[in-house]
């Protein structure tokens, strides 16, 4: 849980700057099945077990730097060095050549970190640890599921492309995803195939449908900027051709939608008749739409009404 998956900006070229969304690549996978198939992605995500999830994420890091963690004392704990300071004051005052003092026990904690000796992995994963930290955290679980007709059904379609897809999230010196071994619906070729390989599948599909945490693997810990980057709706400078995109209309706002005055309440009962400030915006539009219009005589029929 304290190392970080790839982000959004390990997705960015250094020199041209240019975003290369890993949705893309997930969509087009989905989009090249065919009749027949099906492909259920699930992302169940809540808030995190622990709360004080970041304190070992804090603690991994202060080692890999080589510094001492700060640790909370109890009061027992407090107690036991208050006795052993005691006797340690004891023991300089009666033999003078007893050498230990607090200042060498200072001397001894306070050594030198290993920041300047890192690799540049060690830094690279210090600064994800520290980066993942420092940001809210939710538990999730991801499940994967194809479901096709016998005669359609096909593995390097359905199944292959989009483990591929998520395989970009992946780091190796870092944080990466894995499947969990005893949920898959392969790899068993012993004792009972048919009856075990049913079990498995009958297991996830009622956990998709219940969104289970339990069931399945333990899942892990993601900050907001890793389900971000998992999760989001796909830019407009993503190359998708099979995505079609739904086309909106724009339109005017309604001559007789309120712009100024009190809003309304719910407890106030809502009048059907338009307000002042209304009335006041359609008698205004009505006297330009007059101004603009042909002058006729009040007493003479237009010309284009329509005779039997």
């Amino acid at each position: 849980n304290a190392y970080s998956l790839r982000l959004w900006r390990d997705f960015e070229h250094a020199l041209s700057q240019e975003f290369k969304d890993p949705m893309a690549s997930l969509l087009e996978n989905m989009n090249k099945i065919g009749p027949g198939e099906q492909i259920w992605l699930q992302w169940v995500i809540t808030p995190a077990y622990d709360a004080d999830w970041q304190g070992p994420s804090q603690k991994l890091a202060m080692k890999i730097a080589g510094k001492k963690a700060k640790v909370s004392e109890s009061f027992l704990d407090q107690l036991i060095g208050s006795l052993v300071s005691f006797l340690d004051g004891i023991g300089t005052a009666i033999f003078p050549f007893y050498n230990y003092t607090e200042e060498n026990a200072k001397v001894k904690d306070d050594m030198p970190s290993m920041m300047l000796h890192l690799t540049p992995t060690e830094s690279a994963q210090l600064e994800g640890i520290q980066m993942k930290a420092d940001k809210p955290g939710f538990w999730t679980k991801m499940r994967f599921v194809y479901i096709a007709e016998k005669n359609a059904a096909s593995k390097p379609r359905g199944v292959n492309p989009i483990i591929g897809s998520l395989r970009q999230y992946d780091s190796a010196n870092q944080n990466s995803f894995k499947m969990h071994k005893w949920t898959k619906t392969s790899g068993i070729y012993y004792w009972m195939v048919k009856q075990r390989m049913g079990r498995r599948k009958t297991n996830i599909l009622k956990a998709f449908q219940n969104r289970s945490r339990s069931m399945g693997s333990n899942g892990m810990i993601l900050n907001t900027e890793e389900l971000a980057t998992l999760y989001h709706f796909p830019t407009e400078v993503v190359k998708a051709p099979l995505v079609s995109r739904t086309q909106s209309k724009r339109a005017a706002a309604p001559i007789s939608l309120p712009v100024e005055g009190a809003p309304r309440t719910l407890r106030e009962p809502v009048k059907e008749e338009p307000q002042e400030i209304e009335k006041e915006i359609i008698d205004k539009a009505t006297k330009d739409a007059t101004k603009d219009a042909p002058s006729a005589r009040s007493n003479q029929a237009p010309g284009n009404l329509p005779f039997i």
